[in-house]
């Protein structure tokens, strides 16, 4: 299981660069100016070295699926992860994506690292009803059917919603009966808008967001084996609490404004990071780039478990 929680001067620090960005320049004080121009230049002359470093990447290419209900975030996770404006989103409870969306690039806009091949559907939840989920549901499975597998699925989740989770458990009934039990391999669980608590530590809620998503899936993998479960309990257990991979990222759409002097996927980002970036990005890198391309924090190793071969979709 990964376990990697932002520490809490990062997060006050952020805090702090994100109340300058909106204040105008004419109002700082030309000490602060001054940081902030050394700050820009030294990621941009870190970047061209290490950028003349590197190769060029373009023959790996991962294919990853976004998934989740309306109003998680997944568009705004597409354009985080490419920087292509071809990802758009929105603050609706109607779904944004009303069709499969194929996005493809370099992960995090960087030419140096590998290209991202992004699938971006529409959100279950949708204040449609449950007929329109069903419905783009299928026309998702039917698009998906002849790509050549998928490397990854990012199941996207509203952490400020935490009731009436009635949508978010058939949305994961569907999608575990379409690919088989290798969906838990690939998923990522990408928790977005968290609200942080000052009376509890990070630590803690992310112990509470582990919990809470090992015993959903644990529950839902009973329920889909039916009366097998007594013979397949422990294996499945084993199997949900080895795969799950739960990250906190805040993707808030305000991190995307104005120009951004570097890639996010840059050298030093993280020691000197910019207003126009989501918070604990090294989450989003760690989900999508080579273990020796992400320069930033320490990672431990994720295991996996070896599974019963069962129906489903190819992953």
């Amino acid at each position: 299981m990964l376990v990697e929680v932002r520490n809490t001067e990062l997060f006050h620090f952020q805090e702090v660069l994100d109340l300058q960005r909106k204040m105008d320049a004419s109002e700082m004080p030309e000490e602060v100016l001054s940081l902030r121009r050394a700050r820009i230049s030294l990621l941009k002359e870190t970047y061209d070295v290490y950028r003349g470093q590197q190769k060029r990447n373009d023959m790996q290419q991962k294919t990853i699926l976004l998934t989740g209900l309306t109003g998680a975030g997944k568009s705004a996770a597409c354009r985080f992860l490419t920087m292509n404006e071809s990802c758009r989103y929105s603050n609706s409870w109607n779904s944004h994506t009303k069709n499969v969306s194929e996005i493809s690039g370099h992960a995090f806009g960087d030419e140096i690292q590998p290209r991202l091949r992004l699938f971006d559907i529409p959100g279950f939840g949708d204040t449609e009803g449950t007929a329109v989920d069903e419905r783009q549901f299928s026309q998702t499975i039917s698009h998906l059917a002849d790509v050549e597998g998928l490397d990854a699925v990012f199941w996207v989740v509203n952490g400020a919603i935490r009731r009436k989770l009635g949508p978010r458990r058939d949305m994961w009934r569907q999608y575990r009966k379409a690919f088989g039990s290798k969906l838990l391999e690939k998923l990522h669980v990408i928790v977005n808008f968290v609200p942080w608590m000052q009376y509890i530590s990070e630590e803690e809620l992310m112990s509470k967001w582990i919990e809470e998503f090992r015993a959903f899936l644990v529950s839902e993998e009973q329920e889909f084996m039916q009366a097998a479960w007594e013979l397949v309990e422990d294996r499945a257990r084993g199997l949900v609490s080895k795969s799950l991979k739960v990250r906190i990222v805040d993707m808030n759409p305000m991190y995307l404004q104005g120009d951004l002097p570097v890639p996010l996927s840059a050298p030093m980002v993280s020691s000197l990071p910019l207003y126009s970036m989501p918070m604990n990005l090294g989450e989003l890198l760690q989900a999508v780039l080579p273990a020796r391309s992400v320069a930033m924090g320490k990672w431990t190793r994720t295991a996996r478990a070896t599974r019963p071969k069962q129906p489903g979709m190819a992953l």
